[in-house]
């Protein structure tokens, strides 16, 4: 902390209970996600740069509004780790896809053009989703527009019970696809299944809005 002055040092060690309370809540709401310790260090840095940006004279106590910073950093680096592991996976299938010798019966330069597309809107759709369940959590620095959040939200609200289950369990109270499955009854191949007719559905209506990025993506 040598970059900080007496009474900003002050702050953050009188206040460094509020950086173990969030590790402590973030490592079981992320535990599928980021280990304790990077979560450790996320809320220990915001600590600090909270405690760099305070104004006394707002009259805003520093306990909550290095509460809100904390929170809010944990918030999005789960969000960027969550986005990265999507994109990834994206990028897998769509190598596969690339470079997969296929049926020289069914697959045509079109199919697989139009496969890959599907495959990207869903990544984007999920993404989309990771970033709508951040805004409903309260970050104070949404990712995404207003208007694309209560698009999405709708669009979620139309899904057919299922689907909605699905993408709810996962995306907004986040949960494994093990333990939605479990939850729920299916076997993880069927749960796996609807998930993805779940994002191609959003995606179908998202298109259909013309929101957010899966909006620019035509089959």
């Amino acid at each position: 902390m040598g970059r900080l002055s007496p009474e900003q040092q002050a702050l953050v060690v009188s206040n460094a209970r509020v950086a173990q309370l969030v590790t402590r809540r973030g490592a079981y709401k992320y535990r599928n996600l980021l280990s304790q310790d990077e979560i450790e260090q996320v809320a220990q840095l915001a600590l600090v740069k909270a405690a760099m940006t305070y104004q006394r004279e707002t009259g805003v106590p520093f306990s909550g509004f290095a509460w809100s910073h904390v929170v809010g950093a944990v918030i999005r680096h789960a969000d960027q780790e969550r986005r990265a592991r999507q994109l990834r996976a994206a990028l897998d299938k769509f190598m596969k896809l690339a470079t997969r010798q296929g049926s020289v019966l069914t697959d045509t330069p079109e199919t697989v053009r139009v496969e890959a597309i599907e495959q990207l809107q869903c990544a984007l759709i999920a993404t989309t989703l990771g970033m709508v369940a951040d805004a409903r959590e309260g970050t104070d620095e949404p990712l995404i527009r207003r208007e694309t959040i209560d698009a999405v939200v709708q669009a979620v609200a139309e899904l057919d019970e299922e689907q909605r289950m699905v993408v709810e369990q996962i995306y907004f109270e986040d949960q494994q696809l093990k333990q939605v499955a479990a939850a729920l009854g299916w076997t993880v191949i069927t749960t796996r299944r609807r998930h993805q007719a779940a994002l191609t559905e959003l995606a179908r209506k998202i298109r259909q809005r013309a929101i957010g990025p899966a909006a620019s993506l035509s089959a």
